[in-house]
């Protein structure tokens, strides 16, 4: 009885490591692909499942970061966390570029669920007149939800139980064929 019970237990430790985790423990956060090289190039991380407030955002990608964040929106589906909703715009540096100063430059970058798009203006000089050139980027994009710590840490320990019982198993019936 003992041993059908332990398995009980392991078999639910195991089903609860999969489940999903609630909103409400952690934020959610989420890794940003670039599909066009296949790698990894920031991440974000979401307070709740939707939003429309910076507050509580961590956001890194570009050199860009949360302070960086002029406005955001998203949407994330709570069964997968997939991000099925983003619009976040991020400046840097707050010139306009006007004609009559020198140091003018900002560099911008907007989110959606499937595209990055950089740009920026940077200004050149020839004499006394200032001239503005705009810069475009256009990546495509993907983000990938990362599990909890916690998550993994559960599935593991199922894992281990399940081992273990198994070896408990095997031995026992190796005892009695002796």
């Amino acid at each position: 009885m003992r041993t059908k019970n332990g398995a009980f237990a392991l078999i639910t430790g195991f089903a609860l490591a999969l489940a999903a985790p609630s909103a409400s423990w952690a934020a959610i956060v989420e890794t940003i692909y670039d599909t066009d090289i296949d790698a990894a190039v920031g991440s974000i991380s979401f307070p709740t499942l939707t939003g429309s407030s910076a507050t509580g955002v961590l956001f890194s990608y570009d050199g860009f970061s949360q302070s960086d964040i002029t406005s955001v929106s998203w949407t994330i589906d709570p069964s997968t966390y997939a991000v099925t909703a983003l619009d976040l715009s991020a400046l840097q540096g707050d010139n306009p570029c006007p004609n009559d100063h020198l140091d003018c430059s900002n560099r911008t970058t907007n989110l959606s669920p499937t595209l990055a798009q950089s740009g920026g203006t940077s200004c050149s000089f020839s004499g006394e007149i200032g001239l503005c050139g705009e810069e475009l980027g256009l990546a495509d994009i993907t983000f990938r939800p990362i599990p909890e710590p916690s998550t993994w840490a559960m599935m593991l320990l199922g894992f281990a139980g399940l081992g273990f019982a198994g070896y408990r198993a095997s031995r026992k019936s190796a005892a009695l064929a002796a």
